[in-house]
């Protein structure tokens, strides 16, 4: 054990990190993120490898899901009772999957889905091996280029959506429907009409 002034120091510095990590489940050296090493340093860059992984965290199903319940909750016509608004959140993901596939999530799955295939045609999955409910997520099934492409959309249509959910105007839950047609035209992404063909 180093009881010198310097291995204090170090051992202060790595309690309070141990300590952010185990309250928060992350850890940041903001200082480090807020100012990049010039070009030829000898520490890389890794703020864009960080923009990468919070984009798939909150890409995410799960996530994605609670995000979206919390902003569509503040609609004037939202009750978590009602069939519409269940429904809703498969009609805003197909919506988001088509925008980047050209796919709904039942379109991806059919089509993708291949029991002869490794891993049943799977890209990712939660654990070490396929799980049942591993084969029913859309995106389990996107290749690299393709979640993160979802991930970036994703991403911009949350912060838009958190944007005017702030602003507190008053919203119903088909006006969401049609902002996010307008958003996705806007980026110029396919809009999906209707349901699909599978369902």
């Amino acid at each position: 054990r180093v009881r010198s002034q310097r291995g204090t120091q170090f051992r202060r510095w790595a309690t309070e990190r141990l300590r952010e990590y185990l309250i928060k489940g992350f850890t940041l050296d903001d200082e480090r993120l807020k100012n990049p090493p010039v070009a030829g340093a000898a520490v890389p860059d890794r703020f864009d490898e960080l923009l990468a992984r919070i984009r798939d965290i909150r890409a995410s199903e799960r996530r994605m899901y609670l995000r979206v319940r919390e902003i569509f909750a503040m609609a004037a016509d939202y009750s978590p009772s009602l069939p519409e608004t269940t429904q809703f959140f498969p009609f805003i993901q197909n919506k988001l999957h088509f925008a980047v596939t050209g796919k709904t999530a039942a379109e991806l799955i059919a089509q993708r889905a291949d029991s002869s295939a490794p891993n049943m045609g799977l890209t990712t999955w939660k654990s070490g091996s396929v799980q049942k409910a591993d084969v029913k997520v859309a995106k389990n099934y996107l290749n690299e280029a393709e979640v993160s492409e979802l991930n970036r959309v994703v991403t911009m249509w949350l912060d838009f959506a958190e944007d005017q959910a702030r602003r507190r105007k008053e919203v119903f839950l088909k006006d969401w429907a049609e902002r996010l047609d307008a958003f996705l035209t806007f980026n110029e992404r396919a809009v999906l009409d209707g349901a699909g063909r599978v369902s």
